[in-house]
């Protein structure tokens, strides 16, 4: 990441279904499942289903897959339906426990924002990830990341000037928010105060995509 900078993880269910949050809404839907590595299948809807051993939905490459060979169309479309509101439902306090703990363990402690929900009713969690620059020639020391999350998933994050050796520490966090969750985000770089210009990590930059 850089200073001065937003970025968005936008949340696309149709896309990319995360396995771990999928088990925990089979969990509350009382669903019954199983796992081979990356292959997610859901054997028991309830309701009675009997489908011979095999699945009514899986999640395939991250993908959601529905049996229409032992189901009716309608019928599988209504248990997607069911999975993805559940799935909907619990990605929010996913998500910011991935960020939280991606961050702690890089030293970073949690600071909530949550009086800033009331401004936008689309938002779950208002928070931000702050840290001490130990740099003794360092005259900001103190940084704040801050993160927005929305009922649809989608992660906002909003950065100022970051200290050089607790910014290399919020590179490793947010590298591995991006592998837990499987998202790259949309990087908008914001305008550089020039006293900051020829800071580490503070150069201009292009919207990008991280890769």
């Amino acid at each position: 990441m850089s200073c001065f900078e937003t970025s968005i993880f936008l949340s696309n269910p149709d896309e990319h279904l995360l396995i771990s949050v999928a088990k925990a809404a089979c969990d509350a839907l009382n669903w019954q499942y199983n796992q081979n590595k990356n292959r997610f299948y859901i054997t028991d809807v309830g309701r009675g289903t009997d489908l011979n051993g095999e699945y009514a939905l899986a999640i395939i490459g991250n993908k959601l897959m529905k049996n229409t060979f032992y189901l009716r169309d309608n019928k599988a479309t209504y248990y997607v339906e069911q999975l993805l509101q559940k799935y909907n439902e619990l990605l929010p306090d996913y998500e910011k426990q991935v960020i939280v703990n991606a961050f702690k363990q890089q030293g970073y402690g949690y600071v909530d924002q949550s009086e800033e929900l009331a401004e936008n009713p689309k938002l779950v969690f208002s928070f931000a990830m702050q840290a001490m620059s130990k740099l003794q020639n360092e005259t900001d020391r103190m940084a704040k990341i801050h993160f927005t999350v929305s009922n649809q998933g989608n992660i906002v994050t909003e950065s100022n000037y970051i200290p050089a050796d607790i910014h290399v520490q919020a590179d490793h966090a947010m590298a591995n928010i991006e592998l837990k969750l499987g998202m790259k985000r949309r990087i908008y770089p914001k305008e550089i105060p020039p006293k900051y210009a020829k800071k580490t990590f503070c150069q201009p930059k292009n919207n990008v995509l991280t890769q």
